[in-house]
């Protein structure tokens, strides 16, 4: 009996390989849109290493999606075979005499770090990420 179990899984995986060689051909290509999320999940990951690399120069970056990628892909000049996923707007930080002399006087408006980011649940404090004064 185990021969003959032996010898069939032979003949099959025979068999299994010989139809998988002649459906290949039937099988689709990727659609653009498979081919696009892939291009924007590398593009992410590039953009996080560029982040991290403009900030250990003390750059600011500002990483933005959802903007009219059409117009800009225009204005850029960006040949159609591009997709344009984000945009990382990056700079040197302003100082606080800059950001008064811009803003009509005042420093802009933002909320303190401990009333927009959370610790390990939703609105729990965080503790001991922020050093008081560093970040305002």
């Amino acid at each position: 009996g185990a021969a003959y179990y032996a010898s069939s899984g032979i003949v099959l995986s025979a068999l299994k390989g010989i139809f998988a060689k002649a459906a290949s051909p039937l099988v689709p290509m990727p659609f653009p849109e498979r081919a696009n999320e892939w291009a924007t999940k590398s593009a992410m990951l590039a953009a996080q290493t560029f982040i991290l690399a403009a900030q250990s120069h003390e750059l600011v970056t500002a990483p933005m999606e959802g903007f009219d990628a059409e117009r800009l892909r225009l204005y850029l000049r960006v040949p159609e075979r591009f997709s344009l996923p984000l945009i990382i707007a990056t700079g040197y930080p302003a100082r606080d005499d800059e950001q008064i002399q811009m803003n009509n006087g005042r420093l802009s408006p933002r909320f303190p770090p401990d009333s927009v980011f959370s610790g390990d649940v939703f609105d729990a404090p965080l503790k001991d990420v922020f050093v008081p004064g560093l970040h305002e």
